[in-house]
């Protein structure tokens, strides 16, 4: 993968925060297969959304961040940069959104929860180290 959007590498820099079983991050290169299989999301799109060729709905930006569990501040920095604001948007699903960014790591049943209410799931949350 040559090219890395900004998302993108917000989204990498997360993956060495996290504990797979398997380094998901290895010697500069990040393992998209296993990130694709926890979020649920066909590899080659969340390749797309890495590089910047597509830009990610803010559901699919949602499943990345409740499979990395990065700290709030984090989570609103990687949402801001696909894009979105979920603090001020006044929307009624923010508050499910804000839920899911407040769980931090873990916690995948009580996640996928939250997103079955919009039709989407993920496949596991990661563990932070």
């Amino acid at each position: 993968m040559a090219k890395i959007s900004l998302l993108g590498k917000e989204i990498l820099a997360e993956t060495n925060e996290v504990d797979d079983n398997y380094a998901t991050y290895k010697a500069g290169k990040c393992n998209i297969s296993r990130l694709a299989d926890a979020t649920c999301i066909p590899d080659n799109l969340l390749r797309a959304y890495i590089s910047g060729g597509k830009r990610p709905g803010l559901l699919q930006v949602m499943r990345i961040i409740a499979v990395l569990g990065p700290t709030r501040e984090r989570a609103e920095h990687i949402i801001h940069t696909a894009g979105y604001d979920i603090s001020t948007d006044g929307q009624p699903e923010n508050a499910y959104y804000l839920a899911i960014v407040d769980l931090g790591a873990g916690h995948t049943d009580t996640k996928n929860e939250i997103l079955m209410r919009h039709g989407q799931y993920i496949g596991r949350a990661f563990v932070r180290y």
